[in-house]
């Protein structure tokens, strides 16, 4: 039960280079032009071979692989772009030839693409005046999530010997088997799961962050065995709310007791 993770935990922001608007711009062509290749090939797909099936494959997956670096900052893609353009020209102007012979319209769609990939090619060279920062531009807060690690190994020697835990490994352990608890299945899980076995150590705990959250766990423990089945269910959904009004602190405080207390005397 204590090992139970949360969803909100499982999609984790990441930090990207700032782009520019014109190299943005840019990698939006090179997926166009990859577009037209994909187009062109179904157009001409029973005129070629096999192996030209398969040289079109490869170059329409890397165009695409290019325009996702790009997006992601690498400016060194640049280069690469207009190396394989510059050294492609003698290759695509034979190539316009065949296909405007094959198919009239197969060949429209490759000078379209030959001149989406060059105004590509030129933005990519041209700095735009304001950068588009990436989504998350501060430092990321660190969440119970990015300790998940230390805190297995914390449960399974928390559960094997309860005394064993230091006192700032015990509010660890307490607090987040708490947290858990609720967010998997409301308060009224908290006792019907492990949690309760500690659940005094759990209230000295709170206090011990300077929680708001549950100030009268225990005097509820004392009772709950005895209540009759749904006749508090609004009782503990308020309380829910309760809980969840304060969760954000509660995780914050608990992180900066881990990174403080237990990690840094790691260290």
């Amino acid at each position: 039960m204590i090992y139970m993770l949360n969803l909100r935990y499982l999609i984790k922001p990441t930090m990207t280079k700032p782009v520019d608007r014109n190299t943005l711009i840019a990698s939006n062509l090179i997926l166009v032009s990859a577009a037209l290749g994909v187009i062109n090939f179904l157009i001409l797909g029973s005129f070629i071979s096999f192996y030209q099936d398969c040289a079109a494959f490869f170059s329409i997956a890397f165009v695409v692989l290019m325009a996702f670096l790009a997006r992601q900052g690498f400016k060194w893609i640049k280069w690469v772009f207009a190396i394989l353009f510059i050294c492609g020209v003698p290759f695509t102007i034979n190539a316009l030839s065949l296909m405007f012979h094959q198919n009239i319209l197969s060949g429209i769609i490759s000078v379209l693409q030959v001149l989406v990939q060059l105004t590509a090619l030129i933005l990519l060279f041209v700095k735009a005046k304001k950068y588009l920062e990436p989504v998350i531009q501060q430092p990321i807060s660190k969440t119970l999530f990015d300790y998940n690690e230390e805190w297995k190994k914390l449960v399974d020697k928390g559960l094997n010997n309860f005394s064993s835990l230091t006192r700032d490994e015990r509010v660890w352990f307490t607090v987040e088997s708490l947290i858990n608890a609720v967010d998997n299945g409301g308060l009224i899980s908290h006792y019907y799961n492990s949690g309760a076995d500690f659940n005094k150590e759990t209230i000295e705990d709170l206090d011990f962050l300077g929680s708001l959250i549950i100030s009268d766990l225990n005097a509820r423990n004392d009772v709950i065995s005895n209540w009759p089945d749904g006749e508090y269910d609004n009782l503990f959904s308020e309380l829910d709310s309760l809980f969840y009004s304060h969760e954000t602190e509660l995780e914050k405080s608990l992180v900066k007791h881990i990174e403080s207390k237990i990690l840094l005397a790691q260290v």
